[in-house]
């Protein structure tokens, strides 16, 4: 257990003041964040296909006993607060929309299952 730990360590830092394992992501500018084929503005892009797969597979790295956190670096002299503003509330719509439809996939799952419980249960009476 101790040698997985100190892997976890070696690949993700580790943030103290939230002790969350960070996902570190290098941009060369924040339109790097967002599809590049979307056309909305950034409070309504959708996240770039090979980021999202990024921090996909990298959050399944780390147990989900852990906190996550995503820390986004700029080259010296690119930071722009309103334009950061406008990504962090992108990033969020984004994430939302997603867990959204995941749990409108599972709502639709476990209806279906339940369906076929009971058709099941109805068949063996019959």
């Amino acid at each position: 257990m101790a040698l997985k730990t100190e892997l976890f360590n070696e690949i993700y830092a580790i943030d103290t003041a939230n002790n969350a394992y960070m996902i570190e992501v290098a941009l060369d500018q924040y339109t790097d964040i967002f599809s590049e084929w979307d056309p909305a503005p950034f409070k309504r892009r959708e996240l770039d296909p090979d980021l999202q797969i990024y921090l996909e597979s990298s959050a399944d790295e780390i147990p989900s006993k852990y906190s996550i956190e995503v820390c986004f670096t700029l080259p010296p002299g690119i930071r722009d607060q309103a334009m950061e503003e406008d990504v962090r509330t992108g990033l969020r719509n984004s994430v939302d929309f997603k867990l959204y439809l995941f749990r409108k996939e599972i709502r639709l799952i476990n209806t279906r299952t339940v369906r076929y419980v009971i058709a099941g249960l109805g068949t063996l009476l019959i």
